[in-house]
């Protein structure tokens, strides 16, 4: 017996006895919306501002390392 569904408080099975021996299995899925948390925030009220410093910062070390032949140093 297996069981799948989207529960992204806890992963658990409601209703299921977690030592029920028939599960033989669970997956889960928890949906994140990575490119907007990105573009806008954990809150949502994140200026674009950061973003594209985030972008400029990436370009600038991808450009260095073409120039120079070495990766940048990384924090």
């Amino acid at each position: 017996m297996g069981n799948a569904g989207h529960f992204p408080e806890q992963g658990s099975l409601p209703g299921r006895d977690p030592v029920d021996a028939r599960i033989k299995a669970v997956a889960t899925v928890s949906a994140f919306d990575l490119g907007g948390m990105f573009r806008d925030g954990v809150d949502g009220k994140q200026s674009p501002d950061v973003l594209h410093g985030m972008l400029d910062a990436s370009a600038a070390a991808r450009t260095g390392e073409v120039r120079d032949g070495e990766a940048p140093a990384r924090c």
